[in-house]
């Protein structure tokens, strides 16, 4: 079932994006949905392979609006798949790409700070994760 925007309000012209790139966002969405659903019901692993693959799914989304010029889509997915590998506990991969969101030339101010605060927020729960996994070697 496809929603209907209401009559006067304006959202992004999405009109460059494929049907097949919508279809994999609603998949994605549904994952996204069951990934937190799994972590409630404490099935860790499961859930963090489900944050995985949402993640990786972002990433083409982002890619793909890139390539369809749909500048705001791009950052939304960038954003979303960077939560997506921090939940997936995937540090690395969260910092890089918060890093390629930085390198982005039509970033504006306040998205560049949003994205600062998150690889801020990454570098310390890395930080603090290893601290954890390794205390004789954080001293």
């Amino acid at each position: 079932m496809k929603l209907k925007r209401p009559e006067g309000m304006k959202g992004l012209d999405v009109s460059a994006l494929s049907e097949q790139h919508h279809q994999k966002g609603d998949y994605k969405s549904r994952l996204l949905i069951e990934a937190r659903l799994r972590w409630e019901e404490f099935q860790d692993d499961q859930a963090l392979d489900m944050y995985a693959e949402v993640a990786s799914l972002e990433e083409e989304l982002m890619q793909e609006c890139r390539a369809a010029e749909v500048g705001p889509k791009y950052f939304i997915h960038a954003f979303s798949a960077a939560h997506c590998w921090i939940k997936a506990a995937d540090f690395y991969r969260a910092r890089h790409l918060c890093n390629t969101i930085l390198a982005q030339p039509d970033i504006t101010p306040p998205l560049r700070e949003k994205a600062e605060t998150l690889l801020q927020g990454v570098r310390e729960g890395q930080q603090a994760s290893w601290e954890k996994l390794n205390p004789k070697l954080a001293a």
